[in-house]
Parts: structure tokens; C-alpha cells; sequence
């Protein structure tokens, strides 16, 4: 018993001495592993930067356990579990991080700091952890694959980064129990790998705001438990998978911005669990499926700017809680289906930029909870329905641009909340009705553009909150209310184009921030009230057209914020220009059809802003400032009808941008200024009825764009330049004592008068042939011609009314000319003789090697078959430099150094009827036109075996190769692709516009259009084009450059001049892009199309235009080439608008450069 208890006791002792130690064992393993996690947090600590004061607590030297520290969660045995430092705004990387020392490690949160650099590779060690957060950071560079050695992993975010690159397949092998993924906002690009699919987890995924491309994997069809799907904001162009039907757990599904094309998949209605649906901002085509009344908890469905087509489907009505509905910019059409009234919990509805039509459905009015409503941009039809009224929450009411009859129901003032009111560009009759008083709220109020009468009903005045009141183009009457000073915070007022009378009130000018004043083609009378200048921030005035009188004070622009100032075809008198001398932001002044008296010889100063000047038909005098010079940005510059007298100072010749300048009827004296020559841009120029003197100068011929000249009723003298010939429109030069001949070179231009001059010779016979009378050639010396009323060149003899002495001179001149003619013959003849035995042999060798050639136009009468074949070797192919549309292009340097090209058709294509007819039709077209931008005809050769085309050579190329080099595209700047464009434009508003009949082109591309030396533009290879007959259909099979055709073409064959704008459109871009648009010309309607910003599209080999001039260019060009592109033909302007427009003056855009989108400048009207 002794013996057992003293075993017993030996056990015991034992065990106690085991056990002591253990616990000694694992209490120092525990102190040493918490020993080793504090120093790792302390050297960490070390190398980043902080501001927080709780970090202090990180010190040893206060307590040995990290478990005390701020931010530090541990496990029973000390260990660190969790790091949390959120928000603390701490500066370092993650280098120094060191992940091994903290084995049991499962929440790690750093989100909302400033850590930066990469995330390294180590970060693998921590096998344990379940959180990581590691988002709004500046961490960048690739996700490390030792990311991948995280299999417990549950919720991962690293979104609001810096480009952390591609997605790597491998990372979602391991994630098996991942739950949420959010990479957004990263810079990712890449595809989505198909292996996201491993991931059968995954509640929630957010890979949005990147820059992923490719397709929407099919494989997400495999997360059955996702809740939450964010890719909006990527690149990605594919369709929507119907796999993405599985996802029936589905609440959230956000594709948009993005590229995607095709149909909603059908079964997207078993997704029943949606909540939020959004596909806005993609290339979605087809209908709306019938199957989305399926989703009825759906609260939000976003399909605006798509290319959607049909319906609106009755089954939206089974959507009962939707509270945002929209489908604006698509092309839906069809009624609006009644059952939208189902959706009363409707808090927005948005279904402008459609083809919507009918009436709007009065069942709307059950949707009283509506705050925003867009039905505008339609064609809706109808009136206004009262329901209208129910809808008292309503803030934003838009039905403008609709076609919509009948009065404003009066319930619209049950809409107490209403904030912006738009209703313009209706058919809208009957008065403004009083209840839109209990409007109080409204800050907007467009009623413009409609048949609205009555007067304005004083009870508009209470709502006191106007800024922007626009009532204009109505039959509005009676008199402007002076209780309108109630609208105290009004910024715009637009009254003009109504049968207002009355005076202004002077209470207009206490609505201190008014800025926009239009009153203009009104009945107002009376004068301009001193109050009204008193408002400091007016920038635009608009009273033209009205019956003001009195005179305007001194101090318009007391603190110099005028932009704009139209006050013509009143009846103001007095002095007015020194008052504008301060304008200093002054853009456009027109001041035509007063009574005026002032001198206007120092009445400006420099106004760098000022485009437009119209001081026409009033009575000032005095002589014109050179300091006119200076207004750079004059584009149209017109004082005709005053007593202005002097010279015209040659300053004038800086204002490049000029297109026009009317001084007619005035007192001007001395020659016409050499410097005029200098404006390119001029369409319209007037110096008629004035006392100029001395010769029309030669330099006048450099304005290339002039339209209009008329320098009538001066004392001009001397000859008619034939540089003029490239005038268009019109030419008056009558009532002047010019001699000479009449040039040639004018035989083109539309409409002419020389009448009242000292001209003799011979008419042009085209000008005598054509539309001309004969009183345009009328009171001049010895003019002959086929002319009635004028005498033949060359009269019979028996002609009656000539003297003898006529008689003999006549007879002199043709015996003289006759026997110098047969002595040169004699002569020729006896040396063609003399060498003809010399010279059969080789021309019967060349008539066996080329056929019974035809006989070829003279250039510079140097120029003669044997040349061409010489100078090409018999069209070597070395001296071949590109092909056209229906035979090769060589150069050829003549004997006389001269250089041309040669267009010719080899000797298959010359025995092919359609090619030898597009031959013929180039050689038409070519020897019927003369414009500076298309390609000179020197000559031809015409014939079965052998024929081609002599004209003039461009030294560097197409414009299509210059793009593709890389030196020679960075040659040329954006000025010079404006100019470019520029000309193409004004070579095919001459062809559309000034030709009779007009030309289609058919093939314009940027292979057609020519650079020479200076890389002016010239339209070339008229082998397709087109004559319009306006008694034919006009119909044509297709031809042109892919990528060009306008695409009307692909189901109707109707040549229209439109074929061509939609081809200079795409050229126009080419130009700018330095390629071709390519995908770009189908995304342009798309709502992707109009998120891509301007500057991204520019051709990236040049640097953004940074002078605001150049850039308002390469706006206005865009703006420009975007209208031609414009899918309904009909929509597009003509090629003479457009011509007109690219020189017009620019437009300020509101936005800066880099800011601007292409969809805002599509939206725009040219």
C-alpha cells in the first residue's frame, strides 16, 4: 500500500514538473511570436509617414504586447488577427510590410490612405487571411500571382487604384470561397479571364470604371449566387451572353458605357430578382424584349442612348415599383403605351430623342409621384393632357420639340413644385394661362417657338425665382409688364420675335443679373429707359426690328461686359461710337438702318473680340481708322450707305478672317488696296458707289473664295484682270472707265455686268451665248460679237451701217493677216517636206506601236505627243507614281522643265466601254470647271489603244499617303488640315451649287484629294462623276471607295449632291484623326459615340491645338463634319452652307478644349 501510494506520488510530481514546463514552453513561444509581430509593425511603422496621434501608441516601451496597440486585433494566445488602419492617412508602401511575421493574419483593412507603389509579391504569406482591403490608395502595377496563395480568401477590395493592369487567369483558381470582388476604378485592361467563372462564390463583383475589353465572358453564367454585377465603364464590345439569364439571384446589373452591341437577350425576364437594371450608353440594337415585365421588382431600368428600335412594350406597365425609367436617344417609336400609368411609383421618366408619336397618354397622370419628365425631341402630337395636373411633384417638365397643338391646360399650375418648364418648338395656341403664377418655384420657363397670343399675364411675376425666361417666336401682344422687376434673379429674357408694343420699362434694369435681353422684331417704341444699362452684367442686347427712337447714352459699356449689341432698323439718332469704345469684350455690333450721326474716324479702339460690325445706312462720316486693322477676329465688316470718306487704309489686310466687306455708297476716294489680296476668306466684297480711282488690282485674284464682287459706279481704269476667274457668283464692275478686252477667264462666273465701260474686242463666246442680256456689255467703246445689238468680229460686206473707211481698214487687216498666214505656211510646209524622209520611219514604227493616234491639246503650245512618250519612255512603269480609279498615274518632266502627271488607261481597260465612258466623263467635267481646288486639264489623248489624261502635278501626293507618313503628317498642323478641309469644301460647294447642271463627284476620298508644294488642297479623279439632270430619276449603280459611301446608297441608287457631304464628312475626320474614322462612323448615334471626348480622336502625332483660335477651328471643323455624317441624308447640310460656314466666324464654345465630347458637338446645329 506504501509502495503503491509512493508511485502514486512519483506520477504526480511528475506530471506537475511536465506540465510547468509546457506552459513555460508556450508562454515563451507566445511571448517571442507576439515579440516578433511588434517589431515587425514597429519597422514598418518607421518607414511611412503619419499624421494620427493614435499610432503612438505603437511603442514598446508603454506595453510589450501589440494587442494593446491602436488598430490591433489578436487571438487568446496574443497572436495578431487583425490590422485595421483605415482612413489614417498614412504615406509608405508596402515593401516593408513584413506579411511572414503574422502567420494567423485574417483581416488586414489600409483602405483610404496614401499608400503607393506596388503591391508586392510576399503579401502570398498570409495563407490565413479572409479580408483584404486595400482600396482609395495610390497603388499601382500588376496584381501579383502570389495573390493566388490566399485560398481562404472571402472579400477582397482593391478598387480605386492606379493602373494595376491585366487580370491573370491563375488568381481565380484558389478563391473558392471568395465572396466579394471589387477591382473598380483600377486601370485594368485586358479581357475578363473566362476563368472568373471558378468563383461559384461570389456574391458581388464591381470590375467597373476600367479599361477592360473584349467580351463579356460566358462563364459568369456559372455564379448562380451573384447579387451584384458592375462592369459599366469599360470597354468591352460583345453582346450580352443569355447565360447571364442563370443569374436568377440577380439584383443588380450594371453593363453601361460600354460597347456592346445586339439585342437584350429574351431571357433576361428570369432574372425576377432585379432591382436595378442598367444598359445605357451602348450599341444595343433590337427591341425592347416583352419578357421585361417579368422583372417586376425592378425599381430602376436605364436603357437610354441605344439604337434601340419599335415599341415601347405594354409590359413595362407589369413594372409596378419602378421609381427611374428611361430610354431616351433611341429610336423607339410608336405611341406611348397607356399602361405606363401602372407605374405610379414612376419618381423619373425619360423618353426623349425618340420617334415616339401619338398623343400623350392621359393615364400619365396616375404617376403622381413623377419629379422628372422628358418627352421632348419626338413627335408626339395632340394636346397637352390636364392629368398633367395630378402630377404635383412633378420639378422638371421637358415636352419641347414635339409636334403638340392645342393650349397649356391651366392644371399646369397645380404643379406648385415645378422648377424648369419646357414646352418650345410646338404648335401651342391660346394665351399663357394665369394658374402658371402658382408656379412660384419655377427657375426655367421655355415657352418659345409656338402660336401663343394674349398678352403676358401679369400673374408670371410671381414666380419671383425665374433666371431663364424665354417667350420668343410667338404672337404674343400688348405691353411687356412692369411688374416683371418681380423676377429679380432673372439671368435670360427672351421676348423677341411677338407683336409686343409699348415702351420698355425702366424696371428691367433693376434685375441686376440679367445678362441676356432680346426684345428684338417687336412693335416697341418709345427710347431705351437709362435703368437698363445700369444692369453691370448685360452681355447680350438684342432690340433690332422694333420702333425705339431717341438716342442711345454714352455709357453702354460703363464696365465693359457687352458681347453683343443689335439695336439696327430702329430709329435711334445722335452719336453712339465712342460709347463702344469701352465694349472691350464686344463680339457683334449692329447698329444698320438708324438715324446715327456720328464720326467714325476714331470711334474704335482695339476690340480683339469683335467679329461682326454692321453700321450700314446710317449717316456717319469722317474716314476709316486704320486701327480696323487691328479686330483680328472681324469676319464680316459692313458700313455701306454712310458718308464715309478717305482712303481705304490697307491695315485692313490683317483681318485674314474676313468674308465680308461691304463699303458701297459711301464717299471713299483712292485706289483699291494691294492688301485685299490677303484675305483668302472673302465671299462678299462691296466698294461699288464710291469715287475709287486707278486700276482693279491683280492680287484680288488670290481670293480664292470670293462669291460676290462689285466695284461698280467708281472711276476704276485700266484693263480687267483675268485672275478674277475664280470669282463664282457674281462680277459688277459697270459704270467705270476700264478698257481693254474682256478676259477669257471670267466666262464662268454666274452673273456679270460691264456695261458702261470703255471695253472693245470680242465677247467671250460663252458669255455671249449663255444667261447674259445684252445690257450687261452696254455703253462701252467697240465691244463686237454674237451679241444682239452689238456688230459680228468679222461683218460681211455687204454689212449695212459701216463707213468706207471701215470698210477699207477691215479689208487691210484680213488681206495682212491672210498673207501672213500663207507665208508661215509656205514655210512650214517646205520644212516638213524637207524632213519628212527623215522622220516616216519612226512615225510608222510609233503608228504600229500606238494606232492611228489623235492629235493632243497644246500645254503652254510646247507640249506634243512625241513629249509624252519620251519623257515616260513609252510609260515606263519607273515612272509610274500611284493608280486612280480606272488606270495608272506616271510623272512626266517636258522638254520645257515643266512637270505633269498623266492619268492613263491601260490597253484592256481602253478597249472597255465603261472604262473609255469614264474617260470621257472626266474629260467633260474637267474642260466644263475651273475652281482654284480642282485639279487643272492641260490636255488629253483620246483613243482606242492609247489614252490619257495631261494635268497638273501635285508634288506631294494624295492626301491619303501624306496621313500615312509619319514626317510628312507631322508637316502638317492643324492649320494646315483646316485649310485642307477648307478647300475640298469650297471645290464641292462650286461643283454642287455653281456648276449648271450640278456635279456629283461620287468618289470623294482622301486618295482623290491632291496636296501640291504648299499642301493646298485639290479635288482629282472625276471618273465617276455625275451630272444632275433634273428631269431624270438620276439613278446609278454603285461606285466609290468603301468606307466612304454615304450609306443611303446600300438601298437606294438616287444620286444626290448629299453622297458627296457624307464623303467629305468622312474625309473631313480622316483629316483631323490622321486615319481613318473606321468604327467610329457607326458609334457616332450610339451613346458611346457621344461620351468620347474630341480631344481622344485628334490625330495623337500632333499636340492638342493650344492657341483658343486654332482650336475654335478644329471645333467648328468637327462640329462641321459630324452634320455631314448625319444618317438621314436630308438632314445634312449642302456643301455651299457648309463652304460658307468654314469660314465664317468661330464659334466660342462654353467648355474648354479638352473638356468638349463629340455627342455635345452632334448635338449642336450647324
Amino acid at each position: 500500500m506504501a509502495s503503491s501510494s509512493g508511485l502514486l506520488l512519483k506520477v504526480v510530481m511528475w506530471s506537475t514538473i511536465f506540465l510547468s514546463f509546457t506552459t513555460a514552453t508556450t508562454s515563451n513561444s507566445s511571448s517571442d511570436q507576439a515579440s516578433s509581430e511588434a517589431q515587425a509593425l514597429l519597422k514598418w511603422k518607421a518607414n511611412f509617414f503619419f499624421e494620427e496621434y493614435e499610432l503612438s501608441s505603437w511603442n514598446t516601451s508603454k506595453t510589450s504586447s501589440p494587442c494593446k496597440w491602436f488598430g490591433i486585433t489578436c487571438n487568446k494566445k496574443g497572436s495578431i488577427t487583425a490590422i485595421s488602419l483605415s482612413h489614417m492617412f498614412l504615406y509608405g508602401k508596402l515593401d516593408d510590410f513584413s506579411f511572414s511575421s503574422f502567420p494567423n493574419l485574417a483581416r488586414l483593412s489600409l483602405t483610404g490612405n496614401g499608400l503607393h507603389g506596388a503591391i508586392p509579391a510576399h503579401i502570398g504569406a498570409l495563407s490565413k487571411l479572409t479580408h483584404l482591403n486595400l482600396s482609395w490608395n495610390d497603388l499601382h502595377g500588376k496584381l501579383p500571382l502570389a495573390l493566388a496563395n490566399l485560398p481562404q480568401i472571402v472579400e477582397l477590395d482593391i478598387s480605386f487604384n492606379y493602373r494595376i493592369g491585366e487580370l491573370y487567369p491563375r488568381l481565380f483558381t484558389n478563391w473558392t470561397k471568395l465572396t466579394s470582388l471589387q477591382l473598380q476604378s483600377t486601370g485594368l485592361s485586358g479581357s475578363i479571364p473566362s476563368e472568373i467563372g471558378n468563383l461559384i462564390n461570389l456574391v458581388q463583383l464591381d470590375l467597373s470604371d476600367n479599361k477592360l475589353s473584349g467580351s463579356i465572358p460566358l462563364t459568369l453564367g456559372d455564379l448562380s449566387s451573384l447579387t451584384t454585377l458592375f462592369l459599366h465603364s469599360n470597354q468591352l464590345k460583345s453582346s450580352i451572353p443569355s447565360e447571364v439569364a442563370n443569374l436568377k439571384n440577380l439584383v443588380q446589373l450594371d453593363l453601361s458605357y460600354n460597347n456592346l452591341i445586339g439585342p437584350i437577350p429574351l431571357a433576361i425576364g428570369n432574372c425576377s430578382n432585379l432591382v436595378q437594371l442598367n444598359l445605357s450608353y451602348n450599341n444595343l440594337i433590337g427591341p425592347i424584349p416583352l419578357a421585361i415585365g417579368n422583372c417586376n421588382n425592378l425599381v430602376q431600368l436605364d436603357l437610354n442612348y441605344n439604337n434601340l428600335r419599335g415599341p415601347i412594350p405594354h409590359a413595362i406597365g407589369n413594372c409596378n415599383n419602378l421609381v427611374q425609367l428611361g430610354l431616351s436617344n433611341n429610336f423607339l417609336s410608336g405611341p406611348i403605351p397607356p399602361a405606363i400609368g401602372n407605374c405610379s411609383n414612376l419618381v423619373q421618366l425619360r423618353l426623349s430623342n425618340n420617334f415616339l408619336s401619338g398623343p400623350i397618354p392621359s393615364a400619365i397622370g396616375n404617376c403622381s409621384n413623377l419629379s422628372t419628365l422628358f418627352l421632348s425631341f419626338n413627335t408626339l402630337s395632340g394636346p397637352i393632357p390636364s392629368t398633367i395636373g395630378n402630377c404635383s411633384n412633378l420639378s422638371t417638365l421637358y415636352l419641347s420639340n414635339n409636334n403638340l397643338s392645342g393650349p397649356i391646360p391651366p392644371a399646369i399650375g397645380n404643379c406648385g413644385n415645378l422648377v424648369e418648364l419646357g414646352l418650345s418648338n410646338n404648335f401651342l395656341s391660346g394665351p399663357i394661362p394665369y394658374a402658371i403664377g402658382n408656379c412660384s418655384n419655377l427657375s426655367t420657363l421655355d415657352l418659345s417657338n409656338n402660336t401663343l397670343s394674349g398678352a403676358i399675364p401679369p400673374a408670371i411675376v410671381s414666380c419671383s425665382n425665374l433666371i431663364n425666361l424665354d417667350l420668343s417666336i410667338n404672337t404674343l401682344s400688348g405691353a411687356i409688364p412692369p411688374a416683371i422687376v418681380s423676377c429679380s434673379n432673372l439671368v435670360q429674357l427672351g421676348l423677341s420675335n411677338n407683336n409686343l408694343t409699348g415702351p420698355i420699362p425702366p424696371s428691367l434694369g433693376n434685375c441686376s443679373h440679367l445678362t441676356t435681353l432680346s426684345l428684338s422684331v417687336n412693335q416697341l417704341s418709345g427710347s431705351i429707359p437709362p435703368e437698363i444699362w445700369s444692369s453691370t452684367n448685360l452681355v447680350e442686347l438684342n432690340l433690332e426690328d422694333n420702333n425705339f427712337s431717341g438716342q442711345l447714352p454714352q455709357g453702354i459699356c460703363k464696365l465693359g461686359s457687352l458681347v453683343q449689341f443689335t439695336a439696327g432698323n430702329n430709329r435711334f439718332t445722335g452719336p453712339i461710337l465712342k460709347s463702344l469704345t469701352n465694349c472691350t469684350y464686344l463680339h457683334t455690333i449692329q447698329l444698320q438702318g438708324n438715324l446715327f450721326v456720328d464720326n467714325i474716324t476714331e470711334a474704335y479702339g482695339v476690340h480683339p473680340y469683335l467679329s461682326h460690325i454692321d453700321l450700314s445706312y446710317n449717316r456717319f462720316y469722317g474716314k476709316l481708322s486704320p486701327d480696323l486693322g487691328k479686330c483680328l477676329s472681324l469676319t464680316s465688316l459692313q458700313i455701306q450707305g454712310n458718308d464715309i470718306s478717305g482712303v481705304i487704309p490697307h491695315e485692313l489686310g490683317q483681318l485674314i478672317q474676313l468674308y465680308q466687306l461691304d463699303f458701297s455708297s459711301n464717299q471713299l476716294v483712292g485706289e483699291i488696296p494691294l492688301e485685299i489680296g490677303s484675305l483668302l476668306y472673302l465671299l462678299h466684297l462691296d466698294l461699288s458707289r464710291n469715287k475709287l480711282s486707278g486700276p482693279i488690282p491683280e492680287e484680288l485674284g488670290n481670293c480664292n473664295s470670293l462669291k460676290y464682287l462689285s466695284l461698280s459706279n467708281n472711276y476704276l481704269i485700266g484693263k480687267i484682270p483675268s485672275q478674277l476667274d475664280f470669282i463664282q457668283e457674281n462680277l459688277n464692275l459697270s459704270h467705270n472707265n476700264l478698257s481693254g478686252s474682256i478676259p477669257f477667264s471670267i466666262i464662268y462666273i454666274i452673273s456679270v455686268d460691264l456695261s458702261y465701260n470703255d471695253l472693245e474686242g470680242p465677247i467671250p463666246y460663252n458669255l455671249a451665248a449663255g444667261y447674259h442680256g445684252p445690257k450687261i456689255f452696254s455703253h462701252n467703246k467697240g465691244l463686237c460679237g454674237e451679241v444682239k445689238g452689238f456688230p459680228s468680229c468679222f461683218p460681211s460686206p455687204t454689212s449695212t451701217g459701216r463707213t468706207k473707211k471701215g470698210h477699207k481698214v477691215m479689208i487691210s487687216v484680213i488681206v495682212s493677216l491672210c498673207s501672213t498666214v500663207f507665208l508661215a505656211c509656205v514655210i512650214v510646209s517646205f520644212l516638213l517636206f524637207s524632213r519628212r524622209k527623215m522622220r516616216n520611219t519612226q512615225i510608222e514604227l510609233r503608228k504600229r506601236k500606238n494606232g492611228d493616234l489623235l492629235s493632243i491639246w497644246n500645254y503652254d503650245g510646247m507640249i506634243a505627243y512625241e513629249d509624252i512618250i519620251k519623257s515616260t519612255e513609252d510609260f515606263d512603269i519607273k515612272y509610274c507614281i500611284g493608280t486612280g480609279g480606272y488606270g495608272s498615274v506616271y510623272r512626266a518632266e517636258l522638254p520645257t522643265g515643266k512637270t505633269v502627271a498623266l492619268k492613263k488607261l491601260n490597253g484592256l481597260e481602253g478597249e472597255n466601254p465603261a472604262y473609255q465612258k469614264s474617260f470621257k466623263t472626266e474629260i467633260c467635267v474637267l474642260t466644263e470647271i475651273r475652281h482654284r481646288n480642282i485639279v487643272k486639264l492641260h490636255g488629253f489623248c483620246s483613243h482606242q489603244r492609247c489614252m490619257f489624261l495631261v494635268y497638273e502635278y501635285m508634288e506631294r501626293g494624295s492626301l491619303f499617303c501624306v496621313l500615312r507618313n509619319e514626317i510628312e503628317a507631322a508637316e502638317l498642323d492643324w492649320i494646315k488640315r483646316v485649310n485642307i478641309i477648307k478647300g475640298v469644301a469650297h471645290a464641292l460647294s462650286y461643283m454642287h451649287h455653281d456648276c449648271t447642271p450640278p456635279i456629283i463627284h461620287r468618289d470623294i476620298s482622301s486618295s482623290n484629294v491632291l496636296l501640291d508644294s504648299e499642301l493646298q488642297a485639290y479635288v482629282s479623279d472625276f471618273g465617276t462623276a455625275r451630272l444632275l439632270d433634273p428631269d431624270s430619276s438620276n439613278q446609278t449603280i454603285l461606285v466609290g471607295t468603301y468606307g466612304y459611301i454615304a450609306p443611303e446608297l446600300a438601298y437606294s441608287m438616287i444620286v444626290t449632291e448629299k453622297n458627296d457631304v457624307y464623303s467629305f464628312g468622312v474625309v473631313t475626320l480622316e483629316t483631323l484623326m490622321g486615319r481613318h474614322p473606321g468604327d467610329l462612323l457607326s458609334s457616332l448615334s450610339s451613346s458611346v459615340g457621344k461620351t468620347i471626348m474630341l480631344k481622344d480622336v485628334l490625330d495623337p502625332r500632333l499636340s492638342p491645338p493650344t492657341d483658343q483660335l486654332v482650336a475654335q477651328d478644329v471645333v467648328s471643323v468637327v462640329m462641321m463634319a459630324l452634320a455631314c455624317l448625319r444618317s438621314d441624308p436630308r438632314s445634312r447640310p449642302t456643301m455651299e452652307c457648309v463652304s460658307r460656314e468654314i469660314v465664317a466666324s468661330r464659334r466660342p464654345f462654353p467648355q474648354p478644349f479638352h473638356a468638349i465630347s463629340l455627342g455635345q458637338l452632334r448635338e449642336l446645329q450647324m
